[in-house]
């Protein structure tokens, strides 16, 4: 998919007010941008601006909106930041260069290969909605993967207890000799 195509795509995702949501790959430093979006990171594409190109091939600016995402792009940040003159490198976030309303902009040409800087994330956000709504997650104060991870234990608890009665009503069966 092209530059052109996703445009096309994002401004039809932004009239349904459905956002896309898209997951940053590797290719993203292809475009050689100074952007605080790494790979793994997640966002919703929330606005797309034309502007002049080159060669009569318009550039388009998208701009992502991590707001939903950050717990989980936080793991995803790299110390790609210079900190001082000593070279040192830590995250945007860490060097005081993440942007205060969580939006990163990418421009991109009509011709640019956007699959290698995105893949779209398909559906709804609803593990994460239901992280957000649940106050054990906010009393704890857990990471969103914090927070995953136990649900994952609690449903495996409960499975292991369906096997049980599970094993229990074959025993049952087979003492009745049905």
């Amino acid at each position: 998919m092209n530059g052109e195509e996703f445009k096309s795509l994002v401004l039809a995702a932004i009239a349904k007010q459905q956002p896309l949501c898209v997951e940053v790959l590797a290719g993203i430093d292809n475009f050689s941008q100074e952007l605080v979006l790494d790979p793994g990171m997640r966002g919703r594409v929330v606005s797309v601006t034309t502007d002049d190109g080159f060669d009569d091939v318009p550039i388009y600016r998208f701009k992502i909106d991590l707001t939903e995402y950050m717990d989980y792009n936080k793991p995803h940040e790299r110390p790609n930041w210079f900190v001082g003159p000593d070279s040192t490198v830590d995250t945007a976030r860490n060097t005081g260069n993440w942007p205060e309303d969580n939006t990163d902009e990418i421009w991109i040409s009509a011709k640019d290969p956007v699959n290698e800087a995105f893949r779209i994330i398909e559906g709804s956000n609803k593990l994460h909605d239901e992280y957000l709504m649940d106050p054990g997650a906010i009393e704890k104060d857990e990471s969103y993967l914090t927070w995953l991870e136990r649900k994952l234990a609690e449903e495996r608890e409960k499975l292991e207890v369906v096997d049980k009665v599970i094993d229990g009503l074959r025993h049952r069966i087979d003492r009745l000799g049905v």
